[in-house]
């Protein structure tokens, strides 16, 4: 039974469909409807009886307004109906009101909870401003009958004395029911949604544990995945440290007693082998950041006497040409960062800096920007095409490949690492394109005194 008033008063409407609170204001408005429509019936059945003209003016009304709200609710399914039905519904309900204020003599036939259920009604299935309108419609005509009472205009009462009583009687029960039919639904309405908020938040608790367990699992496979990386960047050290140092020893034990293609062939053993294990290497320092087993020494870093020592490792054995490598840098200015990594990041980026010029000067400019912060500046004056890679520059999963084959023997790696070994220090690199070429820009922290 339950069930089945429930689908009634649902008037067609799917609540998997339709929002909770616009169903719950289809059911209010089909409940009041319905209401009115059984309590004007005896009223209009006396009415009849008792030859009330105006009464048989005003019930029809609000039977009209009741049962064309439910045919408009069932025929149309929109918010917007809803709200213009429940003012049509208002409407009956004033009318049923006044006829039997007019008729019923005047302001003694009106109680308080008459006035009650307009704004009530209103509120819940239109809002608060449709509330205050309704209630002020209600206070002005019971004010004006009161005014004209006071005028001197008398009321008459055409409800047969005998039959008085049980009018009121019936009045108040039909409030009575009115008003409990709006409390009900809105009261089972929100049982309805909290039963439906339990029910999604069980869901949404269930796929939270569901998506828990897929971010630890995905977790799981992230460090599997690093301690693989680290065990094979390890396990090839051994054999690429046996090619690069024994093709360097047959090198120099047969120097002079090869042939020209034999010797590019072991130069170019030496070069692959080199570049092997230099990417080998990237890959196990990238590894041990993903895993934070990388160690970092951060203390007072004298920049000057830093760079100075990377001329001599990028030219190696013999310092870098300072026309093709122009450093400027203050003295005083110390960093707070680990030497030795610091040093492999910037070493990494000269490097690009030299290839992406293609033998043009690359100036290195470096400064205070405050107390706590400085700026490096790499300035490649060549002009390098960087439409199509500029913004793949530091991604260690889409790199180069091959264009970055003759960029200064760097690794496909060696710019990501570059730049998330100067990111764990606290500092940050960007590259940007200007009209002259390629500028790298370098923050770094200082030291604090």
């Amino acid at each position: 039974m339950h069930a089945y008033l429930d689908h009634l008063l649902n008037l067609g409407w799917d609540p998997a469909r339709h929002p909770v609170v616009l169903m719950r204001k289809v059911r209010t408005v089909a409940t009041m409807a319905v209401i009115l429509l059984l309590v004007s019936i005896p009223f209009l059945v006396r009415a009849i009886e008792w030859q009330i003209g105006l009464r048989l003016v005003t019930i029809p009304i609000a039977m009209l307004a009741a049962l064309s709200s439910l045919l408009i609710l069932c025929r149309f399914q929109s918010e917007r109906v809803v709200f213009w039905t429940s003012q049509w519904l208002c409407l009956g309900v004033l009318s049923l009101i006044e006829g039997g204020v007019l008729t019923g003599g005047g302001s003694s036939a009106v109680s308080l909870g008459t006035l009650v259920v307009l704004p009530l009604f209103a509120g819940v299935t239109a809002g608060r401003r449709a509330a205050m309108l309704w209630g002020v419609i209600a206070l002005l005509m019971t004010v004006l009958v009161g005014v004209l009472e006071f005028a001197g205009f008398e009321f008459h009462n055409l409800t047969p004395p005998q039959y008085r009583h049980s009018q009121a009687l019936l009045q108040g029960v039909a409030l009575m029911v009115a008003v409990l039919g709006i409390i009900s639904g809105f009261f089972h309405q929100l049982g309805y949604s909290e039963a439906l908020l339990a029910q999604q938040n069980q869901e949404l608790q269930a796929q939270i544990a569901q998506t828990r367990r897929a971010v630890e699992e995905a977790q799981a496979a992230e460090r599997a995945k690093t301690r693989f990386l680290a065990n094979m960047s390890h396990e090839l050290r051994t054999p690429l440290n046996a090619i690069v140092g024994f093709s360097r020893r047959l090198d120099k034990s047969l120097q002079g007693r090869l042939s020209e293609r034999e010797a590019d062939s072991l130069l170019a053993i030496q070069r692959s082998g080199s570049a092997m294990l230099q990417l080998v290497e990237d890959l196990f320092d990238l590894s041990a950041l993903d895993s934070a087993d990388l160690k970092l020494n951060r203390g007072p870093v004298e920049l000057q006497q830093l760079l100075e020592g990377i001329r001599y490792k990028l030219g190696d054995p013999e310092p870098f040409d300072q026309d093709r490598l122009k450093i400027e840098a203050p003295a005083t200015l110390v960093l707070h960062a680990d030497a030795r990594r610091f040093e492999q990041a910037l070493l990494t980026l000269l490097r690009f800096c030299v290839g992406a010029g293609g033998g043009s000067p690359v100036l290195l400019q470096a400064a205070a920007i405050d107390e706590s912060s400085a700026e490096l500046q790499l300035h490649v004056t060549g002009k390098p095409d960087l439409s199509d890679w500029r913004e793949r520059l530091f991604d260690r999963y889409n790199h180069l490949h091959s264009w970055q084959d003759n960029q200064g023997n760097v690794s496909g790696l060696g710019l990501a690492l570059a730049s998330e070994l100067i990111r764990a220090q606290h500092g940050n690199v960007v590259c940007a394109e200007s009209a002259q070429g390629l500028t790298f820009v370098i923050s770094m922290p200082r030291l604090q005194r």
